[in-house]
């Protein structure tokens, strides 16, 4: 053990002299997965020609910073080998990333094929402290290159997965105030007190157009990994009733649901509440609950769950929502985007 703090004190020395002054924020691009999850990318050190970069989810609700690699891809690529993770099942090591402007020394895990988090790569900005694996918003603040422990997410208007880089951008530490619509502020969501997860209450209000859905959701949350919204298995129900009402055709197959249109969709809207107790609409419009297919038809994105008393966003509200985690506080920040800044960046 007093070998590996000693390599650890040594590697993060090396790097304390290049960030002497506070950094406000790291700025990264995003992108989509095939599946619709979010990722982004960081190039770490190299020996000779190799070129080295990972694709990380970043993980809001489960805290581990895994790199499922081979031992020789973590020498090529230059990280120190720290030792056995006994609770992760795989080796710790060090190496320095680039993440926006700065060069950051980062401990990750590489996982065995024993291990459960094996085939994943994963960075942690989650409420969880857990002594196994760093949180990377802890960390960056620890060493000044951060002056906040927050996250927030923004995605491109009309981005598609078959897009090129990038569909969006994460910054870490302090908010893009250039993204926020000039009629709107950057507002701090009550936070709904569950342990170690990110969450906010609802209103109880969650229409399709003017139609009130019953059985309404009590919390919402977000959901990085995928672009489909979860409802539970017993407000799912009266969105379908509501399409009913308004004679929109649809068909389900296999618990998805695939419409010929968009044409008679509405916006769903919801209150969330913020820390004064005021409420902050969320509006969703239908290209942001639905997306075409290849064959012309449309699925909804959105998928029920068994006993589920949350409203679950998928990626797609970052579309039209600046949305921030604050570990310290630990509550959600939301603001509408500008479109002149939504589109591009």
């Amino acid at each position: 053990m007093q070998k590996k703090n000693n390599i650890l004190r040594s590697f993060c020395l090396a790097f304390v002299l290049i960030n002497l002054t506070l950094s406000q924020s790291l700025t990264v691009p995003l992108n989509f997965k095939q599946n619709g999850s979010l990722y982004f990318t960081l190039k770490y050190n190299s020996y000779g020609f190799k070129e080295c970069q990972v694709n990380l989810i970043p993980s809001i609700y489960y805290c581990s910073n895994v790199i499922t690699q081979t031992a020789q891809e973590a020498k090529e690529c230059g990280s120190i080998d720290l030792g056995y993770n006994a609770q992760i099942q795989g080796e710790d090591y060090i190496s320095n990333f680039q993440i926006g402007d700065q060069q950051v020394p980062l401990i990750y895990t590489s996982p065995n094929q024993q291990s459960h988090f094996y085939g994943q790569n994963e960075l942690c900005f989650s409420l969880q402290d857990d002594r196994s694996q760093a949180n990377a918003l802890d960390y960056l603040y620890q060493k000044k290159f951060i002056a906040e422990k927050q996250v927030f997410f923004s995605l491109n208007s009309q981005h598609s997965l078959s897009q090129p880089l990038p569909a969006g951008k994460m910054d870490i530490g302090a908010a893009d105030i250039s993204l926020i619509n000039q009629d709107s502020d950057l507002v701090y969501l009550k936070s709904f007190g569950l342990q170690n997860s990110f969450s906010t209450p609802i209103n109880r209000d969650l229409k399709f157009g003017n139609i009130l859905l019953s059985n309404n959701p009590q919390l919402a949350q977000f959901d990085i990994e995928s672009r489909f919204h979860v409802l539970s298995i017993y407000t799912f129900p009266s969105l379908l009733q509501a399409f009913d009402s308004q004679g929109i055709e649809y068909c389900s197959e296999n618990e998805n649901i695939f419409l010929p249109s968009i044409e008679k969709l509405k916006d769903i809207t919801l209150s969330l509440i913020s820390e004064d107790n005021s409420p902050f609409v969320v509006r969703l419009n239908p290209q942001q609950y639905t997306q075409q297919l290849s064959n012309g038809q449309y699925q909804l994105l959105f998928k029920q769950q068994i006993h589920n008393a949350a409203f679950i966003f998928g990626n797609t509200i970052f579309e039209s929502y600046y949305v921030g985690f604050n570990k310290d506080k630990k509550q959600v920040l939301i603001a509408k985007k500008s479109q002149q800044n939504s589109s591009q960046f």
